[in-house]
């Protein structure tokens, strides 16, 4: 091959940028040696984790169980372990995202799909399933009196209203949002599903939001819509343990006797699939996110349309 000094150039120029990047991602390494960790942080190679030794291990708990449920838990890994683990169950439910984004339970409970969706956002490691006395699927249901003239979506009128849940909850909020694109209705937000229900009973609000096992014996109520099943709820490890401190806390978990697993709502098992369920809160969330800018944002004030021009970009799941 003849020589060519536009050739020469170019290839002294490729070596000359590869060292320049070796050059620079060795620095880069050694400036995290040389960096402290943040106080109760121990470092491993380059990164920082949670050091066990000198904070306690936090359980969060997203559920509406008494805090009481989680204590023989945290007595049982405190023991295992040999250091001091706490239990937050006082997180407000709209606030449970920002612990996950935070990376601060170390011990993730999350209670519902969308919050487990917000956990793997996270790259937290799920380790167990909650839920175990209970039917692997539950539904969403929008529900009415049994004697409402509404007999189903279609039936909804401007100045029908609706009580859903908040806007963290995948079956009382985000799921209805989703099956009610397109329609016009006046909607009031942030109730519990027993407040839906006594609503509903008291002819105080047409339509209803929760869970269909919760509707399904009542002859009051009546279900205009039901959900396809909705994936069951997962046990999380902050991806702030280090991996061996990680897999001893998963194994005494596991280990623990079935007493305390019982009270404390969770066994072994896979990780529900979250795939089609992101798409639906991807959707509900860009519809919720249109409406933000209403006026009389769902509040029952006056009838609001549930529909998007655009899609507006994602920011989180789930908050």
């Amino acid at each position: 091959m003849p020589y060519s000094p536009g050739r020469t150039i170019i290839l002294w120029s490729l070596i000359g940028f590869a060292s320049t990047t070796v050059i620079a991602g060795s620095i880069l390494s050694i400036w995290r040696w040389v960096q402290p960790c943040a106080v109760g942080e121990k470092r491993f190679w380059t990164n920082c984790y949670r050091d066990l030794q000198a904070q306690p291990l936090k359980i969060g708990v997203s559920a509406t169980s008494p805090i009481e449920d989680y204590q023989a838990l945290a007595s049982h890994l405190q023991e295992q372990l040999g250091v001091r683990v706490i239990v937050d169950r006082n997180t407000p439910f709209p606030e449970i995202r920002d612990r996950l984004d935070l990376e601060d339970w170390d011990i993730a409970f999350t209670g519902s799909p969308g919050f487990s969706i917000a956990a793997e956002d996270n790259n937290y490691i799920g380790v167990a399933v909650m839920y175990p006395d209970r039917p692997l699927y539950d539904r969403a249901a929008l529900f009415v009196k049994a004697d409402s003239k509404i007999k189903s979506i279609a039936d909804i009128q401007p100045n029908t209203t609706i009580a859903l849940g908040s806007s963290a909850s995948v079956p009382t909020f985000l799921i209805p949002i989703y099956v009610l694109y397109g329609k016009t209705l006046k909607i009031g937000r942030g109730y519990h599903p027993r407040e839906a229900i006594n609503l509903v009973k008291t002819g105080k609000v047409d339509i209803g939001a929760g869970l269909y096992t919760a509707i399904k014996d009542d002859p009051a109520l009546r279900a205009i819509y039901i959900s396809q099943p909705l994936p069951g709820v997962g046990v999380y490890l902050s991806p702030r343990l280090l991996n061996f401190d990680r897999e001893l806390i998963k194994i005494a978990m596991l280990n623990a006797n079935p007493e305390i697993k019982a009270k404390a709502k969770y066994i072994a098992g896979q990780i529900p699939d979250y795939s089609e369920l992101r798409k639906i809160i991807t959707r509900a969330e860009e519809v919720s996110s249109c409406l933000k800018s209403t006026q009389n944002y769902f509040n029952w004030q006056v009838p609001v349309n549930l529909f998007c021009q655009e899609r507006s970009p994602r920011k989180s799941a789930i908050r």
